[in-house]
């Protein structure tokens, strides 16, 4: 029990994020809106408060996940602590889709809950949409066929929305690790309700902790009651692929901890680029391209977002922890092109240098784009542009 006593204490004295009223931040006032933009470039997380009415509503609504998901048979994971996290996902095209006989409170209360948790996205994309950085960087994102999407609102309105609740509960760790280690999220950015403890709802299940902007790692009290009727917004990592670097918005990395024996619920949407716009990340793939890439399990594509276990940074600094390095706009773990784990030491060894580099093994300084990871090299010139390829002679090349 003595771990539950500590989690109480940590609780009482976590970091609490900034909470403005829905109203207040609809309306664009400018004290709101000045105290939303600092927020988000000094931790990325901000709490939107939607009312007394609203708590009643998101436990409704976790209570009874719990129970869909009990009684369904949702994916299940395994995370690296040992942590369980089974879930219900959906999509922007599909919606959750509920068996009535089993999932018949979830139905009742998911029209309300999820309305709500959508005026907190449109507020907050008329929000970021209104940054004169952020207009000045228009066109945002295009398609192949010169479609733009102007603005945050069109991002939001045109982009992927994908929707989970998850039941997390972990018996015992297996190991040291965190039960989601630090990672910013892909997306834009992601909305989500505090989690609620099954069985005792005044006890966290959890620490979620969140990095600042000057290093500090902070447990950050999402199951205050303080935020009881709140939706929290977190910036993923496309607020700096397509946001413009001057707005000096900064994505969330991020942490979850597991307690032993109890049940964790929890809600979040996490809004997309639309998939048909080109990523600025992938040469000329679209996110819907890179997305079917990822899911075939190409490591190269999945540099959208969280994957390979990236904490995404500012772009204007380059301070990361000693098993990283400052490569592709982010601090990237010591994982080559090739997936071998590099380091100082081994490079060392070699007669190299750890260094930022393409895949020629020209360095860079961290501040370009494409495919750079962290490699040991002895090149003392920065990366050039790629070579072109001169066309097949097709009297001299046959099949």
């Amino acid at each position: 029990m003595w771990r539950l006593g500590v989690l109480f204490l940590g609780l009482a004295h976590a970091w609490q994020p900034l909470k403005v009223d829905i109203k207040s931040l609809q309306g664009a006032a400018p004290s709101t809106a000045h105290a939303v933009t600092a927020a988000l470039r000094d931790s990325g997380l901000v709490a939107v408060d939607l009312g007394a009415s609203f708590k009643n509503i998101r436990r409704r609504a976790l209570r009874a996940s719990a129970t869909c998901i009990e009684k369904t048979s949702s994916a299940g994971a395994t995370l690296e602590d040992g942590t369980v996290r089974r879930s219900l996902a959906a999509a922007t095209e599909t919606g959750f889709e509920l068996d009535s006989r089993t999932c018949g409170a979830l139905i009742d209360v998911s029209d309300d809950f999820t309305k709500n948790v959508k005026e907190v996205v449109k507020a907050m994309a008329a929000h970021l949409g209104a940054l004169p950085e952020v207009q000045a960087a228009a066109p945002l994102l295009q398609t192949h066929e010169g479609k733009t999407y102007d603005t945050v609102e069109d991002i939001v309105e045109h982009g992927a929305h994908l929707e989970h609740f998850h039941a997390y509960r972990r018996e015992g760790a297996t190991t040291d690790a965190k039960t989601i280690d630090v990672h910013a999220d892909q997306g834009l950015f992601i909305a989500f309700t505090p989690p609620l403890t099954q069985g005792d709802e005044d006890l966290p299940a959890a620490t979620f902790s969140v990095e600042l902007r000057d290093g500090t790692v902070a447990p950050v009290a999402l199951e205050s009651p303080y935020y009881a009727s709140s939706v929290f917004v977190m910036l993923g990592d496309g607020v700096h692929q397509y946001l413009g670097g001057a707005s000096g918005l900064r994505s969330a990395p991020h942490s979850v901890e597991m307690v032993d024996g109890l049940d964790r619920s929890w809600y979040g949407v996490m809004v997309l680029p639309p998939l048909d716009a080109v990523s600025p990340l992938h040469g000329a793939m679209t996110f819907g391209e890179v997305r079917d890439a990822t899911r075939d399990g190409d490591e190269a594509a999945a540099g959208v977002g969280c994957a390979r276990n990236l904490a995404a940074r500012e772009l204007a600094e380059n301070q990361c922890e000693e098993d990283a390095l400052f490569c592709w706009f982010r601090c990237m773990d010591l994982t080559n092109h090739f997936a071998e784990t590099v380091s100082q030491e081994i490079c060392e060894a070699q007669g190299m240098r750890l260094e930022c580099t393409d895949i020629f093994r020209q360095t860079s300084d961290g501040f370009q784009h494409g495919d750079y990871y962290p490699q040991c090299t002895a090149y003392t010139h920065e990366a050039t542009e790629f070579p072109s390829i001169a066309p097949a002679d097709e009297e001299v090349c046959d099949d």
